[in-house]
């Protein structure tokens, strides 16, 4: 490597010394493109020839004749990777003028750098950096002018437009000659972004400087032009009492799209800043203003919004009889206009802070109006003021933070009043700092009034709640009072908790106290009623022998005081939580007891006692829960009559064949009465299948209630009903179907007349109820049928409900006497149900007056080019199966039969059939290969459509099928699901 120097030590003002490298005999490995770096330096001074009285110096400024300096320095750097070539000029020139009234030198740098890349895969850049600055020195004064243009551009491809950002900044300084006894520093000109520094004040004679800067940012993309433009000004004065500085800054930034469907947006942020020192305080005042604005479109109005801060901060030194304080005011306007309203909102906060006992102030004020553009909106207006207080010393630290908020809303500017809500929220913390005999506690209280007036009532809200922690103990309290004056309703809620927590375990302990008043008049009594619930929940941890359990006893006791009655309900729950390796076993006791005593004599009171175990055993393979339930009513002097509830509900863990889950609950009540005694026990049994290819959710749930009332006296008879009710809920994506069946057997023993014989035989009452609902997306279709049977004879009613959109027709159908019926094979059919034959071509349909309708399958046994076939006995129409390679589309139209459901009409059975060619290519090159070409003859055009199925138990339901529209000759790995159209289902 050879290294050659030079370097000219007569250097005028504004110009540099320069060392030039060559480098020779690079080296770099075989097969890695070199990495090389050549920079060319070319450097040009020309100095005029000096007058006789004032010869050139290079430390001294010129005289009154000296003549002007040049020197021009040109640099090229070329440096080339595998990656890319990067090419940088750097132009400097500088001139230094001098007459007999001033000095001027001017700098002009031009640096032009281009990164060409080696793929075209990558973006071209562009960065041209032009900087001229002007020294110019008068006896009065001293002024740099600094101009700086930075454009750089992207080019991502050859065909789309570049990507261009232009960037110029002006900044000039001017400062003032000093005088002679306080000269100006020119090393350490003002910042823009610090006030200057209160240790060491300019003197009474020192002049003002002001530094000016203007930046223009000009961003160029494919989508838009945004054009910003920064302005900031900053001015420093001195007097013999303060100095002050005051900076401006002006930012404005426009953003115009390329299109004319986004829209245009404006942007314009102001800020004022003036610092003002004394040797008693320093003020910095701060003023900033926002204006935004968005255009949508050249004929919709603009959305502007303005927010102006106004930020003034005191610091106050100490004195001998004052210590130091900080005070700190903002203030805050936001004015937001829209097409719909105009909002404003003005926001002031105002902190003080005094040393040393650590005391501040915080008082915050937000106030918010919106006014609409149109009459028919009320205008609202809120008022938010927040007092904050924080008081500090060594041995407690106390905050109290006060807020009230005032909304108002009025609804209009004539008759109604407006509805004002005012709440008040008064926040206390204080924390005492632990010592050598008492632990560190904190003390947390909260008071909230909150009044609301409407043109109807005044409703007042009054909330207290204390909390207070101490070691490993919380105790928190809250009281809450509600007044309201129109309905003349008082709430009163008191709660207490209290958290204990040790290394074994966690208790928790609540009570709550709920009082409600309410005067129905200024006569009559009032309605009371207090409830009260404790709640107390015990956490152990694990150990190395018993895993973590859990145990929870609320109880909760509700007093209620009417004109009428007192009634007194007590409710205990108390739930054990615990695991084993093998299982988890949650059993949960429920204890109810309510007694109601009446406020006259003549009325008997009635106490009821209701106790449910519930035990929950959770497996890997499944959930299993148990439910007891034991009811006993007792009024006035009957003796109790427990009723035993046994419930047994197992669920299975989800698989992939979709098992049903069954729910079986038994309910016995035995109620007791000086009347009668009656018993009554329900059978509820509930399945729920999944299909996990359909989509279809069906739900079985059949309930069996039989009441059974035996009289105390012989003259009264006994009454049995017999109550079945089975519901079928279908669920599709597309509908819900619920279909409901309810019979009703009534009979009634007649009472005996001599001894133990019966002259009258009992009378017994059939009411059977089929109702059937079909939900859509648009339409609500129901059928309720009820068929009554006595001794005189049957009564059949029935009523169809149509609801679409917002419209409901209703159509009532009633008749007496039985229906004609179809006989076929010793079974009765009746109207319009499908009678089973058994013949695979025959559909039989029961007709009117009990007539037997036939309706004939035509088969399609055309077959082109074939012959047919019989596949099975149980298929109506043949199969075409042709005699050379073909693949062809048939079809023929033919009803659904589902069980005892018939399709509402005949639909198209489509197939697919014939043969398609195969064949198996051994290929050598260029390696041994074997190939299998497989042809299937598939649909090529498949549709999903739906058919409405009515049964014979009077219901009907959707179908889907799938309808073939085309046939080709299509490889065997071709799914013609993939290409499935899946039509909608349209109601009748």
């Amino acid at each position: 490597m050879v290294v050659a120097s030079r370097c000219s030590y007569a250097c005028d003002p504004g110009s540099c010394c320069t060392w030039m490298q060559a480098v020779s005999g690079p080296s770099h490995s075989t097969g890695v493109p070199p990495s090389t770096t050549e920079r060319t330096t070319t450097r040009v001074t020309t100095t005029e020839a000096p007058s006789t009285t004032a010869p050139p110096s290079t430390t001294a400024p010129p005289s009154t004749t000296a003549p002007p300096s040049t020197t021009k320095e040109v640099t090229t750097v070329v440096t080339t990777t595998p990656e890319s070539t990067t090419k940088e000029v750097t132009t400097m020139q500088s001139t230094t003028e001098a007459s007999t009234t001033e000095a001027r030198t001017t700098v002009v740098s031009t640096t032009v750098t281009s990164t060409v890349p080696s793929t075209t895969e990558a973006p071209s850049t562009t960065e041209e950096v032009t900087t001229t600055v002007v020294y110019t020195t008068t006896p009065e004064s001293t002024t740099v002018e600094e101009t700086t243009t930075v454009l750089s551009t992207t080019e991502e491809s050859t065909t789309g437009p570049p990507s261009t950002t232009e960037k110029s900044t002006t900044r000039v300084t001017t400062t003032e000659a000093p005088s002679t006894t306080a000269p100006p520093s020119t090393t350490a000109p003002p910042s823009t972004t610090a006030p200057p520094s209160t240790t060491a004040p300019p003197s009474t004679t020192a002049p003002p400087s002001t530094t000016k800067e203007v930046t223009t940012v000009v961003t160029t993309t494919p989508e838009s032009t945004t054009k910003e433009v920064t302005t900031v000004e900053s001015t420093t004065e001195a007097s013999t009492t303060e100095a002050r500085t005051t900076v401006v800054s002006t930012t404005v930034t426009s953003t115009v799209p390329s299109t004319t469907e986004a829209p245009s947006t404006t942007e314009e942020v102001t800020t004022t800043v003036v610092y003002t020192t004394t040797p008693e305080s320093t003020t910095v005042e701060e003023t900033t203003t926002v204006l935004s604005t968005t255009e949508e479109s050249t004929t919709a109005a603009p959305t502007t919004t303005e927010t102006t801060t106004v930020r003034v901060s005191t610091t106050e030194a100490p004195s001998t009889t004052a210590p130091p304080s900080t005070t700190e005011e903002i203030t805050t306007t936001v004015v937001s206009t829209t097409p719909e309203s105009t909002t404003t909102q003005t926001t002031t906060v105002k902190s003080t802070t005094v040393q040393p006992t650590e005391s501040t102030t915080i008082v915050s004020t937000v106030g918010t109006t919106t006014v609409p553009s149109t009459t028919g909106v009320p205008s609202t207006t809120e008022e938010v003021t927040t007092t904050t207080v924080i008081s500090t010393t060594p041995e407690v630290s106390t905050t109290e933070k006060v807020t009230t908020v005032v909304s108002t809303t009025e609804a209009s500017t004539t008759e109604v009043p407006p509805t004002t809500t005012e709440r008040t929220t008064t926040h206390v913390v204080t924390t005492k700092e632990p010592s050598t005999t008492a632990q560190p506690t904190t003390t947390e209280e909260v008071y909230t009034t909150v009044v609301t007036t409407t043109p109807e009532s005044t409703t007042e809200e009054r909330t207290t709640a204390q909390s207070t922690t101490e070691m490993e103990t919380t105790r928190a309290s809250t009281t809450r009072e509600v007044t309201t004056t129109a309905g003349l309703t008082t709430a009163e809620l008191t709660t207490i908790a209290v958290t204990s927590s040790t290394p074994q375990q966690t208790t928790t302990e609540e009570l709550t106290t709920v009082l409600v008043t309410t005067l129905a008049g200024t006569t009559a009594a009032p309605t009371t009623t207090e409830t009260t619930t404790v709640r107390l929940s015990t956490t152990e941890a694990p150990s190395t022998t018993a895993p973590p359990s859990t145990t929870e006893e609320i109880t909760t006791t509700v007093v209620s005081t009417t004109p009428e009655s007192t009634t007194t309900q007590t409710t205990t729950v108390k739930s054990t939580t615990g695991a084993s390796t093998t299982e988890k076993t949650t059993t949960q006791t429920t204890s109810k007891i309510a007694t109601t005593i009446p406020s006259t004599s003549t009325a008997p009171t009635t106490t009821e006692k209701k106790t449910t175990i519930v035990v929950s055993t959770t497996t890997p393979e499944s959930t299993t829960e148990e439910e007891t339930t034991t009811i006993a009513t007792t009024q006035e002097s009957t003796t109790e009559a427990p009723s035993t509830t046994l419930g047994l509900s197992t669920t299975a863990l989800p698989s992939t064949t979709a098992q049903p889950s069954t729910t079986k609950e038994v309910t016995t009540v035995v109620s007791t009465t000086p009347e009668a005694t009656a018993t009554e026990t329900t059978t509820v049994e509930t399945t729920t299948l999944i299909s996990t290819t359909e989509e279809l959710t069906t739900t079985t749930i059949v309930t069996t209630q039989e009441r059974t009332t035996v009289p105390t006296t012989t003259e009264t008879p006994s009454t049995t009903e017999e109550v079945t009710t089975t519901t079928l809920i279908t669920t599709s994506p597309e509908l819900t179907t619920t279909e409901e069946s309810t019979t009703v057997v009534t009979t009634t023993q007649a009472p005996p007349t001599t001894g133990l014989i019966t002259t009258e035989a009992p009378s017994t009452t059939v009411k059977e109820t089929t109702k059937v609902t079909t939900e859509g997306p648009t339409t609500v279709k129901s059928t309720t049928t009820e068929k009554v049977t006595t001794s005189e004879g049957t009564t059949v009613t029935v009523t169809e409900t149509t609801t679409e959109g917002g419209t409901t027709v209703t159509v009532t159908t009633a008749g007496n006497g039985p229906p004609p019926v179809c006989k076929f094979n010793d079974q009765e059919y009746n109207k319009g149900e499908f009678i089973p034959t058994g013949r695979p071509c025959t559909v039989l349909i029961c007709g009117e007056d009990g007539n037997i309708i036939p309706e004939d399958v035509i088969c399609n046994r055309t077959c082109p080019n074939g012959k047919l076939l019989e596949v099975s006995p149980d298929r109506c129409c043949p199969v075409c199966v042709p005699n050379e390679e073909d693949c062809f589309f048939r079809k023929h139209p033919n009803y659904v039969v589902i069980d005892e459901c018939l399709s509402e009409g005949r639909i198209p059975y489509t197939d697919c059939e014939g043969t398609c060619g195969s064949n198996t290519r051994v290929t050598m090159l260029p390696y041994p290969n074997i190939k299998f070409n497989c042809g299937c003859c598939k649909p090529s055009k498949l549709e999903q459509n739906y058919v409405t199925m009515k049964c014979n138990n009077g219901t009907q339901f959707v179908h889907p099928y799938y309808e073939i529209k085309a046939c080709s000759c299509s490889s065997c790995e071709y799914d013609p699901m993939e290409t499935l159209i899946a039509n909608r289902i349209v109601f009748p």
